[in-house]
């Protein structure tokens, strides 16, 4: 993990041996200080987290339907690191608002995060703006409402 940084997890596991993994991997990677996991945060509790990173990591594989915490992170203009495998990934990719990797890198994450200087992360979160006034409830609607009138 790149100095400076340190890493929350968020949230529950839907197999309990990847976890179970995971903080294995903490421990013999020494790395107890700077990796946190925490399960059932409620929901009031998450707007200050969105508020108070910099990144929203989120990997998933074989899951159906959205993946919330990439819209939730949106909301905070908070750029995201996902894998291709979301149903945002194209959005994320088509908007510059993070790194789509092809599954779990390490070493391609941190050479994104080694690389994102201030002008970076501001051009990230413009981006991440200019999405969310392109992609709109009522523009959605618009779209699929029939035009009337003459013309």
């Amino acid at each position: 993990m790149p100095e400076g940084y340190r890493l929350l997890v968020a949230g529950n596991w839907r197999i309990a041996g990847l976890k179970e993994e995971f903080l294995r991997r903490v421990r013999t990677e020494g790395l107890e200080d700077r990796v946190e996991v925490r399960d059932g945060i409620p929901e009031g509790e998450l707007g200050s987290l969105y508020g108070s990173s910099l990144f929203l990591f989120r990997f998933g594989s074989g899951e159906y339907g959205l993946a919330t915490s990439v819209i939730d992170a949106m909301q905070h203009a908070l750029p995201v690191i996902i894998n291709g495998k979301l149903g945002t990934s194209r959005l994320i990719e088509e908007c510059g608002c993070g790194l789509v990797t092809g599954g779990v890198d390490p070493g391609k994450v941190a050479e994104f995060l080694s690389r994102v200087d201030e002008s970076e992360y501001s051009r990230m979160q413009r981006s991440i703006a200019g999405m969310r006034a392109k992609y709109t409830w009522r523009r959605h609607a618009e779209m699929l409402l029939p035009r009337t009138g003459a013309g």
